[in-house]
């Protein structure tokens, strides 16, 4: 649903920004094929009273009120709370201020999860709310594509292709009619977000926990840690040029200043950390018990005694054998000592 969300909110500002601008008509993009199977509600933040129950009737209010253009921009840049899926925040922009719509998850007050619930067939709700209306001007820079390409060219290290095919996401229907580009912008910008659409597949593939011939899980913990980090800085582009993509009016005199990222990139990675090696604790032989030797010595004195007594009569006619018998007690106490 994230996805799709924020591709509906690209979408919904692109075009909704040319038809604030007397650009496109409603009926040239209404039926956007991203659109489809979604309900939308705009409500008031006050009362919660339900405005407008479709983009369409929403736009053309916007319209009667004197709105000129819309943009997209992150909640938390604009102090708002916003629902767990709904990172961004939608602002209509009037000549002396501005508001912002802040997605929120309608929660019903009658809810018991003891019963299955349908709405998981109905689509998916985007409800927003409208904030107070701040004075001032709330500026938008324009893109230069150019410049962007190159620096996410050198950044993740991919080639940026050239080319004039706009970006279509896969929708539900298959009707041409709804078959329509995800944004106005130039080729250029297309041709960004699709490249790193097409690098986040590639990424996800080769991640995948089921995948095992990919090179990802042959790769020491290292190799791995610097692709993790890669696909966190490819994402953190992509949730960039969101941004970029649904705020570009086209306008040649849109002032363009220096790239500077709208989105948190990701931390920088740090050098895994080398683990020493644990010393080896030296093995010390067991102490021998000095009761053991005392009793051992006994028992050894012991059989010595009776083994003499019951050779007796045999050393007596043979006294050479008395050193056969002494000689293992002499060695004895000579290793001893």
């Amino acid at each position: 649903m994230g996805d799709e969300l924020i591709q509906r909110q690209v979408a919904l500002v692109s075009y909704g920004t040319r038809f604030l601008r007397k650009e496109l008509e409603l009926e040239d993009w209404f039926h956007h094929g991203i659109f489809f199977g979604a309900r939308f509600q705009f409500r008031d933040h006050q009362t919660n009273q339900l405005l407008a129950d479709d983009f369409t009737q929403w736009l053309g209010n916007l319209a009667m009120t004197g709105a000129t253009r819309l943009s997209l921009h992150r909640a938390a840049d604009l102090g708002l709370k916003v629902a767990d899926q709904a990172k961004y925040a939608i602002v209509v922009h009037y000549p002396g201020c501005y508001q912002a719509w802040a997605g929120r998850e309608e929660q019903p007050v009658w809810m018991d999860f003891l019963l299955p619930s349908a709405a998981a067939y109905a689509g998916d709700l985007d409800c927003y709310r409208g904030a107070e209306q701040r004075p001032g001007k709330l500026d938008v820079p324009g893109t230069d594509w150019q410049q962007l390409a190159a620096a996410i060219a050198a950044d993740l290290e991919i080639v940026v292709p050239t080319g004039d095919a706009p970006l279509c996401v896969q929708v539900q229907l298959s009707e041409e009619w709804a078959k329509m580009p995800l944004f106005v912008g130039p080729p250029l910008a297309h041709k960004i977000l699709s490249t790193l659409y097409r690098e986040q597949a590639k990424f996800d593939n080769d991640t995948h926990p089921k995948n095992d011939s990919s090179y990802y899980h042959h790769l020491d913990a290292a190799g791995a840690a610097a692709v993790d980090h890669r696909g966190e800085c490819l994402t953190s582009w992509i949730a960039e040029v969101h941004l970029l993509c649904a705020n570009d009016v086209g306008d040649a005199a849109q002032e363009k200043q220096p790239l500077h990222r709208m989105q948190e990139p990701p931390p920088l990675q740090s050098e895994p950390e080398l683990v020493a090696p644990m010393p080896l604790a030296e093995v010390q032989p067991p102490a021998k018990s000095t009761w053991i030797n005392r009793i051992a010595l006994a028992v050894a004195i012991a059989v010595l005694s009776l083994l003499i007594l019951a050779l007796a009569n045999i050393i007596a006619r043979f006294p050479w054998l008395a050193v056969l018998v002494a000689l293992p007690w002499g060695l004895y106490m000579r290793q001893k000592k």
